[in-house]
This record gives structure tokens, sequence and C-alpha cells, in this order.
């Protein structure tokens, strides 16, 4: 291993905290969009719902990125917190209340895991000096 690169002892932790973050934010996002049209198929619901639930998600991202850096509101950090414990909820109550509540749980998974990616790509590429960026060396 380099003793520059992302697993060095200064940049170990927060490779294993970002990588671990961004490996369940894309399963979960993943699992929303390959499972998504089925659910909805279930329950007879056509395109609009899919549709409704991209465009309040874009109008949400909108909303994510004006408060990244709103040290009153926002904050990455403060973010990532609010967004695991929306998934950690949401996903708590799909399993409970299943059919019922599953429009909200999808449109509320959407924009969780939307604040996750918005926030942790910001802090991938913050977490790292310019020598080792300039490396080429990727977490996602």
């Amino acid at each position: 291993m380099n003793k520059d690169g992302l697993f060095s002892p200064d940049f170990k932790l927060i490779t294993l905290k970002l990588w671990g973050l961004l490996i369940l934010a894309n399963y979960q996002n993943m699992s929303i969009y390959l499972l998504m049209p089925f659910l909805f198929a279930h329950n007879n619901s056509g395109f609009e719902a899919m549709l409704f639930l991209f465009i309040v998600e874009l109008l949400f991202s909108f909303l994510i990125y004006h408060f990244i850096d709103n040290p009153k509101y926002g904050g990455r950090v403060k973010i990532i917190m609010i967004s695991s414990l929306i998934l950690l909820c949401v996903n708590f109550s799909l399993y409970v209340w299943g059919e019922s509540i599953l429009y909200i749980g999808l449109l509320a998974i959407k924009i969780a895991t939307r604040g996750l990616f918005s926030t942790s790509l910001i802090l991938t590429s913050e977490s790292y000096p310019l020598k080792l960026r300039s490396k080429g060396s990727g977490l996602a």
C-alpha cells in the first residue's frame, strides 16, 4: 500500500467511513430503483406515481444544495445524520406497516438517499489533500 494513499494512517479511518456510507447509500438507492416499478405495478399505479416521485426528489435536491453550507440550518454532517435517521425510521415503518405507507415511504427514502449522496460526495472531495486527489485515487 502506498504510504500516501487512501489507506495511509492519516486517511484510513475517513476512507473506511466514507466507503461504508457510500456503499450503504448506493445499496438503498439501487434497491428503490429496482423495486419501485414492481411495487407500483402491484398497487395498480402507473407511470405518474414514479414521475411524481422523481420530480419531488429533484425539487428537494435544490433545497439540499441550498442548506448544505448554511451553518444555522445545515451542515454536511448534520444532513448525513438526519438522512440516515430518516432511512432507518422509514425502512422500519415500511417493514411494519407495508403497503399502507408505500408512497410516502418511497418518497422519504428517495429524499434521504439524495441527501446522503449530495453531502457524502462533497465530504469525499474535502477530506483528502490535493496531492492525493490529483493522483486519481477515487472512492466512488
